[in-house]
């Protein structure tokens, strides 16, 4: 196969020197790429065809109408970013080549870019005053851009033409339509009908017209018409069943799409539609066998991807991914596919993976809000704040309605602690109707942070009412009871979802706060070991140990965090909280000597020798610890905690040139944990000692987020703001973290002491 493919090649270059060889002049050879590129395009062959008139364009760079030809065959790949440079460039070149005009005011009208198609639109209709084409975009551009009396003025300038093309007379009812001139748009429906009387399309507006205003008989009237008009044809055939879909005609349905599969068995459409309507049944084994039925007949990514979303729908997420990945190969240009498959990598915290797959389309249409939203997600997770803002910030200026746009924002806000941003968000998906369970969660956080209880009491209620029996309906509540000071009942919420999610870090943490204020200390004990018992949550022993450690059982609060440890041994966290109780109960020493024991006799044990490395590193007996952790990662190269705390080490130290092999061992901890807010701080330490003082800022806002008030990521924030003169920000931190003991203390004072200056 390789040797074929050596000699195809070969022919292929040998006829491209034959054609235009060196005996040729510039402008025969010219000549021979555009003729070699149109047949191309006649053949289809778009790809080829770009190929031969960029050769073309070689020679004579500013020929404009070449220009037009290669954006034409750019358009036909869908590469429309390409296209657009063409034309935008053959406009410049030539002002009064109209084609080349047209296209870029359709491109610009296509992007949302109203300004820029109102301007060229004119542009045209300067050099010619009758240009229906630029009337219609002028039209619509200022009816998109918000001024919408401005466009059915241009448009009726369109209709007074003795024969309006169907075009715009379709767009001229939609707009009628929009504007609720229904009245209007029927009377244009029936006038248009006389022009154009076998007319399909314009019987359909007219039954959607009467179904808007409740009138199904002549809805229904206006749609089998259409039916009867196009001869019975699987387009319109497809339109009525959706039809007697839509309006609960299920026999009716059945009907004609059994008579549609029966005429016409090779076309997988009328199972793409049947599939869509079990899945709005909730009938997914049906669904997913009228979708297989569709992508047998028709193997497309529109039908894979079909598949693949009834195989989510369904929970079976692994066989679609397998699909979606296959088909991102075969397909790579469909959209859809990359983006349900981003969806499944953030869902299983594969961040590299999202974000390489969303690349080619944050490259080509960034500004779609389901782009901009899924790579902000990838971007968030990752700690680059930044750049997932951007992204959504833009596509925010074209697409002001999009939900998803909105609550994403929500979540850059709350990462960033503004809280005002927050509610002002919230409010606009609830103006949107559009507001989801984590959206007012954060919400309610939000306006407690601001002092402002009854709005987050109205958030709250807000969702008792869309969810009330689900977690975060219940911990809401419990929160506005407790910024309120009804304890009591705060904890009666408590109680009730750490019985249905004691999985839940937040629940927990809240449930054992409260159960101590309204139980006393012993009964709160025995409620969270009952609620340990009973729960797969290893950080249930932790919450537990620090109500133990409070009553003053040290030895059985230690016992939880070993147990903890025990349970998810890969939880960085878990392993600081051990240090850190050994530090305040002086037991170092004897933890060491303890757990050098156990490494003497089983070098393998690597649990109890990652505990020693930690017991090293919190000791400040660096060297040891950096040589225990190499053994640990040579041993195990995934091992997470030895990752983190190594490159932790390397970064702290003097030697810059450990820093990029740093660099390598944090961003490996963060693959591996990427919502660890340990692991998010070790990489923020990491990138401010190399400088990259924004990207530092990301990681310790993503840490701050899971450890509001911990002094020491408070003290690196505090130093990223500081290099980057945000000298009011960064000393907001350091008065925070300075009032606290932690082992940075006596350095965030020093920088304190010199911002202050």
């Amino acid at each position: 196969m390789k040797r074929f493919g050596f000699v195809s090649l070969l022919l292929v270059v040998t006829v491209a020197f034959l054609s235009v060889g060196c005996s040729k002049s510039p402008q025969e050879k010219r000549t021979a790429y555009l003729k070699s590129a149109r047949q191309y395009m006649d053949k289809g062959k778009y790809g080829e065809a770009s190929i031969q008139f960029r050769n073309a364009l070689k020679i004579a760079p500013d020929d404009a109408d070449t220009l037009v030809l290669l954006g034409e065959s750019e358009l036909k790949r869908h590469r429309v970013r390409e296209a657009y440079l063409a034309f935008s460039r053959a406009s410049k070149l030539a002002p009064d080549n109209i084609k080349a005009r047209q296209y870029l005011a359709s491109l610009l009208l296509f992007g949302k870019r109203y300004k820029g198609a109102i301007e060229e639109a004119k542009a045209i209709l300067n050099r010619e005053p009758e240009n229906e084409k630029a009337m219609e975009i002028l039209s619509q551009a200022l009816f998109l851009a918000g001024k919408r009396e401005q466009g059915i003025n241009e448009m009726e300038k369109i209709l007074k033409h003795k024969k309006p093309r169907q075009p715009v007379l379709l767009s001229a009812i939609e707009m009628y339509k929009e504007v609720g001139r229904i009245s209007d748009a029927l009377k244009l429906v029936k006038e248009s009908i006389s022009i154009y009387p076998k007319s399909v399309k314009l019987r359909l507006i007219a039954s959607d017209i009467y179904a808007s205003k409740g009138d199904l008989v002549n809805a229904r009237k206006w749609v089998e018409d259409a039916y009867k008009t196009s001869s019975r044809n699987i387009d319109t055939g497809l339109a009525l069943a959706s039809f007697y879909q839509a309006h609960g005609m299920d026999a009716e349905y059945r009907s004609i799409m059994d008579d549609l599969e029966k005429r016409f068995p090779s076309d997988a459409r009328p199972y793409t539609l049947e599939a869509h309507v079990y899945r709005q049944k909730h009938e997914l084994g049906k669904a997913l066998k009228s979708a297989n039925k569709a992508e047998d007949l028709e193997n497309t990514p529109q039908n894979r991807y079909l598949v693949c979303e009834v195989l989510v729908q369904m929970g079976r997420v692994k066989h679609a991914r397998d699909i979606l990945e296959r088909t991102v190969k075969d397909f790579p240009s469909f959209p859809e596919t990359r983006l349900l498959l981003a969806r499944i990598y953030l869902n299983g915290k594969e961040y590299d993976k999202a974000i390489d797959l969303m690349s080619p389309l944050v490259k080509e249409v960034p500004l779609r809000p389901d782009v901009a939203s899924v790579a902000a997600s990838a971007y968030l997770s990752k700690g680059d704040i930044d750049r997932a803002q951007g992204l959504v910030s833009n596509s925010l200026k074209v697409y002001k309605a999009s939900p998803a746009l909105h609550s994403m924002m929500a979540r850059i806000a709350f990462i960033k602690a503004s809280y005002g941003k927050v509610i002002e968000q919230v409010d606009l998906l609830r103006a949107l109707n559009a507001c989801n369970m984590e959206d007012y969660l954060i919400g309610v956080i939000s306006a407690i942070k601001k002092g402002d209880i009854k709005k987050a009491d109205m958030y709250a209620g807000e969702m008792r009412k869309t969810r009330g029996h689900s977690w975060a309906s219940i911990y809401a509540t419990a929160l506005v009871y407790m910024a309120r000071g009804q304890v009591k009942d705060a904890y009666r919420q408590a109680s009730k979802a750490v019985g249905s999610w004691p999985e839940k870090p937040e629940i927990l943490r809240l449930y054992a706060e409260l159960a101590e204020k309204v139980e006393g200390l012993d009964k709160a004990i025995g409620l969270l070991e009952n609620t340990c018992k009973k729960s797969t949550s290893a950080y249930c022993h932790l919450v537990l140990s620090g109500l133990m450690e409070k009553k003053g059982d040290i030895s059985a609060a230690l016992d939880q965090i070993k147990q903890a440890i025990s349970e998810q041994p890969g939880q960085v966290g878990f392993y600081y909280a051990l240090a850190s109780f050994y530090s305040r109960h002086n037991m170092k020493d004897k933890a060491i000597r303890t757990y050098e024991g156990i490494v003497n006799k089983n070098p393998d044990d690597l649990a109890s020798a990652t505990m020693l490395a930690l017991m090293y590193h919190s000791s400040g007996r660096f060297e040891e610890a950096r040589r225990l952790y190499t053994y640990i990662l040579d041993k195990d190269p995934s091992n997470v905690v030895a990752a983190n705390n190594l490159a932790w080490i390397l970064a702290s130290g003097k030697d810059k040139t450990d820093l990029d092999r740093a660099l390598h061992l944090a961003q490996l901890a963060k693959d591996r944990l990427p919502g660890d807010p340990r692991v998010a701080d070790t990489l923020g330490y990491v990138y401010l000692k190399k400088g990259l003082y924004d990207s530092a800022e990301g990681q310790f806002l993503l840490a701050l987020e899971k450890l509001p008030g911990e002094p020491s990521v408070e003290y690196h924030m505090a130093q990223a703001l500081a290099f980057q003169n945000r000298k009011k920000e960064a000393l907001g931190y350091l008065k925070k973290a300075v009032n606290k003991d932690f082992s940075e203390k006596d350095d965030a004072q020093k920088l304190l002491f010199k911002l202050e200056k």
